[in-house]
């Protein structure tokens, strides 16, 4: 299994324009040798200086063959 979590901070191009925020968390669950599932939540601030702060939330299943 794995956890874990990450922090950005991103500079926009346009002078003036603040800053871009992301936080993100995940925890990987290995269900078999070539099975594992991943969950995630990310939360982004001021993305693309847009005012809406929105909170994503995925699931993943990866099977290696």
């Amino acid at each position: 299994d794995l956890f874990g979590i990450a922090a950005t901070v991103a500079d926009l191009t346009s002078p003036g324009l603040p800053d871009q925020t992301t936080l993100e968390a995940f925890y990987r669950l290995d269900l078999a040798d070539n099975l594992a599932l991943t969950a995630d939540v990310q939360y982004l601030k001021n993305p693309g200086s847009n005012s809406n702060d929105p909170l994503v939330l995925g699931l993943r299943l990866r099977v290696n063959l």
